[in-house]
């Protein structure tokens, strides 16, 4: 099965996850990283590229210990962006809090690259409104 190019925006904090990821670009799928270490990375690169990413995968304590990507989880599934938003915090509580204000899935870390297979094979998510 042949698939079309894929883009996916990466907000995770850890050098080492991007970098793994960025390793399995061309082995199992065309896919293209976006990566962003901060918040307002992730946001620039979001609203920069919100047109072409195809899925985000995102962690929920970028800058502290606490799950501080809500905000920014709440204005990524409240655009006009339709693709998978896949929580990655290896907290389990941060992807159940995660899920509950929008994303479409969850994965602990080590399980990314077996996710991010599954989503891109995947018909595209419905939407649900995240809870306020």
């Amino acid at each position: 099965m042949l698939l079309s190019q894929k883009t996916v925006l990466v907000i995770d904090d850890n050098v080492g996850l991007h970098q793994s990821l960025a390793m399995m670009t061309g082995r199992t799928f065309p896919i293209t990283f976006i990566a962003a270490t901060t918040l307002a990375e992730a946001q620039r690169r979001f609203q920069e590229h919100i047109d072409t990413i195809d899925a985000v995968l995102v962690d929920g304590c970028i800058e502290s210990r606490e799950c501080d990507t809500l905000p920014l989880l709440r204005m990524i599934t409240t655009s006009h962006f339709h693709g998978p938003v896949i929580a990655i915090s290896g907290d389990r509580h941060n992807r159940r809090l995660m899920v509950r204000h929008g994303a479409n899935g969850a994965c602990d870390k080590h399980e990314v690259r077996n996710k991010l297979e599954e989503m891109l094979l995947a018909p595209p998510p419905k939407r649900h409104i995240p809870r306020r």
